[in-house]
């Protein structure tokens, strides 16, 4: 006897079988919509789905629905819904719903589906589910284990979700990753959940475009091997967040509690050059070339409104708890990258005084280039010693000048004190003159032995030198230390 093409989901419908153009037979409730319209089956497949309801049966498993046959659920806590492999034609509305088990397993939403304020009170299954359109699950809560792994989503939007059991976001990938999306300001959000204590929510291998978090409640929010582009943690308590090998060369932070937050073998944005090496958060880069992202579709920021509230204080303070976050941690590689960009945020808000009126004049303009470049702390401490973060450009800096005294003190006629070779011809002298004058130097550092020097010296405007240098080596020399510090702190 024929059987339906569908029966492995043994829930099939009568006896009667309708064949489609390559001659695969189907029952009515699995025949395709294609079938159903060579067959004029519609009338024929509603009244089959409402008396399947009646009975408490809820497998629709296989089958296909349109606008003329569409789907819907009353829901019940204790109902089992089982739908799996199925096409939806059109938008399903199961929003305010209580559910029980609900198994949605390799079904396909073309047009969208709402389960706003929904509450499922048993598990639910979304595994390997296309979501063509909006899913919205805005405002639900799920009181048992649910589970979205390898979903293709094109939007999805969890805003204020409570998960009270653990959640598993694995294998998730975009569907349409270059659309621009000019209706909603994320392709995935996750804005404003609650996870509960000792419970989980993972994002596994999933590719995450233009996405929000920020979570709440004493639950762990997990993201691992994952891509995170355009992401927003912007304004959250990210204490319970851990991320695993991430790229977040491409995440905004701004205004969030790192500090407490799990980084381990992530990777960020470096800015590297001869007198920088430090780690650049994806708001400061944004912030530097807003139309050039803009242009790349990167529109998020810009919608979020966190652009207008950004500013050099703010960029300060992530760095500053990013630093704080890796130096508990003992990664002192990474914090002091992220100290050097805190202390670039420092050095900008010296001069920026000059420039934040309406109308900057290119004299503000000059006194803001000077100060943040050559009369202020901050500028020589980095040129220096890298803002503390490199003791050999100390080490560096106080040998040259020492060296750079001597030459001055050897040309400016200091007295022979006391050679220390012989001199056997004109090419030693200079030898000669130079080591005297080198040894002079190191003297003037010791304030007992530089009294003694400098009493034999007569020239008014070598103890001038003198004086100069002193304060030079001896401004370097803690800058010096404290570098050498950090570095074994490490």
């Amino acid at each position: 006897m024929p059987e339906c093409t569908a029966n492995k989901y043994n829930n099939c419908f009568g006896d009667e079988l309708y064949a489609d153009d390559s001659g695969k037979k189907y029952c009515v409730l699995h025949a395709p919509i294609s079938v159903r319209k060579k067959f004029v089956l519609e009338e024929r497949f509603c009244e089959v789905f409402k008396n399947k309801l009646k009975s408490f049966e809820f497998d629709f498993s296989g089958c296909q629905f349109d606008d003329k046959t569409k789907f819907y659920h009353n829901g019940g806590r204790d109902v089992k819904l089982i739908v799996r492999d199925c096409y939806f034609y059109h938008t399903v509305d199961l929003s305010n719903r209580q559910l029980g088990f609900s198994d949605f397993s390799g079904s396909v939403f073309y047009e969208g589906i709402n389960f706003e304020n929904s509450v499922f009170y048993n598990k639910a299954v979304f595994r390997e589910v296309t979501f063509g359109a909006l899913a919205c699950f805005r405002g639900s809560i799920f009181h048992e284990k649910c589970e979205f792994s390898k979903a293709k989503y094109s939007e999805l939007d969890f805003e204020g979700c409570e998960f009270k059991a653990d959640c598993l976001f694995g294998f998730m990938d975009n569907i349409e990753p270059d659309k621009k999306n000019d209706r909603r300001m994320f392709d995935v959000n996750f804005t404003s959940i609650i996870i509960e204590a000792r419970h989980t929510v993972e994002f596994h291998m999933c590719s995450l475009i233009n996405c929000a978090f920020s979570p709440r409640g004493e639950g762990f929010l997990v993201i691992s091997g994952s891509t995170l582009k355009n992401a927003s943690f912007a304004n959250a308590d990210l204490s319970r967040c851990i991320f695993l090998g991430i790229d977040l060369s491409e995440t905004f932070f701004l205004r969030s509690k790192v500090s407490e937050t799990r980084f381990n073998e992530c990777t960020f944005y470096e800015e590297k050059s001869l007198t920088t090496n430090r780690i650049v958060i994806f708001e400061e880069r944004f912030l530097k070339n807003v139309k050039f992202y803009r242009d790349k579709g990167y529109d998020t920021f810009i919608n979020f409104g966190l652009q207008r509230s950004t500013s050099n204080e703010s960029l300060e303070e992530t760095y500053c708890a990013l630093k704080n976050n890796f130096e508990v941690n003992k990664d002192y590689v990474t914090a002091d990258k992220f100290h050097f960009s805190e202390m670039e945020m420092r050095r900008i808000i010296v001069g920026k005084k000059y420039v934040r009126k309406e109308n900057v004049s290119i004299f503000d303009f000059l006194k803001y280039f000077l100060r943040i470049n050559i009369f202020s702390f901050y500028p020589w401490y980095k040129y220096v010693s890298g803002y503390g973060t490199s003791y050999s450009r100390s080490l560096v800096c106080i040998a040259s000048s020492l060296v750079a005294f001597s030459m001055i003190y050897m040309f400016s006629g200091l007295p022979k004190i006391k050679y220390v070779i012989g001199i056997p011809n004109n090419f030693m002298q200079t030898i000669s003159d130079f080591v005297s004058s080198f040894f002079f130097s190191l003297a003037i550092l010791l304030p007992g032995i530089s009294r003694e020097y400098l009493s034999d010296v007569e020239l008014a405007m070598t103890k001038h030198l003198s004086v100069i240098e002193f304060i030079i080596i001896w401004s370097l020399i803690p800058l010096f230390v404290f570098a050498l510090k950090r570095h074994f702190k490490r």
